[in-house]
């Protein structure tokens, strides 16, 4: 090498001196910057990013990446060893903490939702629950609802349902029934404890329950009492003279039944007598015959005048014994001048009815009240029609004699009872 640098000129010799030189001081440069030199790791919510810097300040080496802050965020240093680090960026969130009606926003950073709750005024107690647990971190956008925990007693009435008892009674005819005494039901009371969050309930316990009012039960007597219409043939005989002559016979004299007519009313019945007169004489009897009618009076001034071609018998509440339909219905009222004539041919009166004849044949004999029972228009023959029928919303016309009585009747429901 010495052999080499002697054959070397001066100045090339130099030349080569100062680039080793220059070498050297740049190789030296190089290494001290090198261990100036920071790597800086850069943590975001959304992303991550390594730099090489200088500085070692969080504010310069973020100004330095380019990256701003708001006013809420907030970050953290940590150096994992002397020239290497992490910059821990904490963004603000917007949250919204509700109670009792009142909704309030926060912005915060990355926290969790108890630090969101102390942030928007709110005190927790153990009577409140949360829709999230208290420890959860929050996040954009996220809704805290807080909700009072409401404990209360409530009642609930439950129907303890009555009995139906019969019984037999010989005060009433047989073949009806009467309430005696009307069923009701009774009452028995569940006290609750029940847990209300949100409006909702969660929880319901059952504490105790008592019968506030027992039943009374529905007692129904039944009829036992049989009613006979019969006739009765009372004997017409020849009785002896009651004064003797002495130079005479006793001879028998004829006794005739007079002529009479008996009525006994008993409130809403009564009892006709038939006028039957005998004038002959008979060894045996002559026939009398004793008919029993059942029909209404009501002591209302318009009722029907019609009365029954047979018998038929109304128990205590006006309704009758026997019948073989029962029609509910409205009824209307009309007039006609007197002397006018029925769909069947019959001059019009009181007691003469018009109906659908479809629904009911002309002729029908009828037993006609309110469903109330307070207004009984009685027995009527369905004897007349209507334009009434065809619309199919009225089912009887009752025929009154004058056009005053019929706007006093007006329209009701009645109960209409098919005697045959």
């Amino acid at each position: 090498m010495n052999q080499l640098l002697k054959k070397t000129p001066t100045v090339f010799r130099q030349g080569i001196a100062i680039m080793l030189a220059m070498v050297i001081v740049i190789s030296t440069l190089t290494f001290g910057l090198n261990a100036m030199i920071n790597k800086i790791k850069i943590i975001d919510t959304s992303f991550f990013k390594v730099i090489y810097t200088l500085s070692s300040s969080p504010s310069s080496i973020l100004a330095n990446a380019g990256i701003k802050l708001d006013s809420e965020d907030t970050y953290s240093m940590n150096w994992l060893n002397g020239r290497e680090g992490e910059l821990i960026l904490k963004r603000a969130v917007e949250v919204t903490v509700s109670y009792n009606g009142e909704d309030v926003q926060v912005t915060l950073p990355q926290a969790t939702v108890k630090e969101a709750i102390d942030k928007a005024g709110f005190t927790l107690t153990d009577d409140m629950v949360l829709n999230c647990s208290v420890n959860s971190t929050v996040t954009e956008g996220m809704s805290i609802e807080i909700y009072d925990v409401i404990t209360e007693t409530v009642y609930e009435d439950e129907a303890i349902p009555f009995e139906t008892v019969k019984e037999k009674s010989s005060k009433l005819v047989k073949g009806t029934e009467k309430i005696a005494v009307e069923g009701k039901n009774g009452t028995k009371r569940y006290t609750y404890t029940r847990t209300v969050i949100n409006g909702e309930t969660v929880s319901k316990e059952l504490v105790g329950e008592e019968i506030v009012e027992k039943p009374t039960n529905c007692k129904i007597l039944i009829g036992t009492k049989t009613t006979t219409i019969s006739a009765t043939k009372p004997s017409t005989t020849t009785k002896p003279s009651t004064t003797t002559k002495p130079s005479t016979t006793t001879k028998p004299s004829t006794t005739t039944p007079s002529t009479s007519t008996d009525k006994v009313e008993n409130n809403d019945t009564t009892t006709e007598t038939d006028k039957n007169t005998s004038t002959e004489s008979a060894p045996e009897s002559s026939e009398t015959t004793t008919k029993t009618v059942y029909y209404t009076k009501a002591g209302y001034k318009y009722v029907s005048s019609l009365k029954p071609s047979k018998d038929f018998l109304l128990d205590e509440n006006g309704i009758p014994v026997n019948y073989s339909k029962k029609i509910t219905g409205k009824a209307t009222a009309y007039s006609y001048d007197a002397g006018s004539l029925t769909a069947t041919g019959k001059k019009v009166r009181t007691g003469y009815v018009a109906v659908n004849p479809k629904q009911i044949p002309y002729g029908t004999k009828l037993f006609i009240r309110t469903t109330d029972g307070k207004y009984v228009y009685g027995y009527a023959s369905a004897e007349d029609t209507g334009g009434f029928a065809k619309k199919g919303k009225i089912t009887v016309d009752l025929f009154f004699p004058s056009t005053s009585a019929c706007y006093k009747f007006g329209v009701r429901n009645v109960e209409i009872y098919v005697l045959n």
